[in-house]
C-alpha cells in the first residue's frame, strides 16, 4: 500500500522536475539565442562622428553611417572637464539609413566649450530600440 504511494509519488515528482527542467533549457536556450543575435547585430554598427562649434557651443553633430543598416536613435554625451550632459536623439525623423550621412544641430549649450562628444547608436532588433553598448564614438573637439 505505502510502496504504490511512494512510487506513485517519485513518478508524480520526476514529471515536474522533468517539466522545470525542460521549460529552464528551453528559456535558457531562448534567451542565449536572442543575445547571439544582439551580438550579430551590434557587430555590423558602424559610423563615423564630426562635430561643429562656434563661440563656445556645438551647432551640429554629423553622424556619417558606414553600414547598410538603419541607426533607429543615438545617444550624445557631450563633455567638458566640469560636466557631461546626455542628449537622447530619438524621434523617427531622427534615424540614419544605410550609408547615410546626417546633421543633428540642437541645442547643446547646456555644456559650454565642450572638449569631447561620445555617440552610441541604437539598433531595432525584435521591435525595440537596443543600443550597443559596446560600440561608442568618440570625438574630441575644442569648442573655446
Amino acid at each position: 500500500d505505502r510502496t504504490v504511494l511512494i512510487v506513485g509519488f517519485t513518478v508524480a515528482l520526476a514529471a515536474v522536475i522533468f517539466t522545470l527542467g525542460i521549460n529552464f533549457t528551453k528559456d535558457t536556450t531562448e534567451r542565449t539565442t536572442r543575445q547571439a543575435d544582439l551580438a550579430q547585430k551590434c557587430g555590423e554598427i558602424s559610423f563615423d562622428v564630426e562635430a561643429s562649434c562656434t563661440e563656445g557651443k556645438i551647432d551640429f553633430i554629423k553622424i556619417t553611417n558606414r553600414q547598410d543598416i538603419t541607426i533607429q536613435e543615438f545617444k550624445f554625451s557631450i563633455s567638458n572637464d566640469d560636466i557631461t550632459k546626455v542628449y537622447d536623439i530619438n524621434s523617427t525623423e531622427d534615424s540614419l539609413e544605410g550609408f547615410g550621412a546626417k546633421k543633428y544641430p540642437r541645442d547643446f549649450s547646456a555644456v559650454a566649450s565642450p572638449n569631447k562628444v561620445e555617440v552610441r547608436g541604437a539598433l531595432k532588433f525584435d521591435n525595440e530600440a537596443i543600443f550597443c553598448s559596446e560600440y561608442v564614438r568618440e570625438a574630441k573637439i575644442n569648442c573655446q
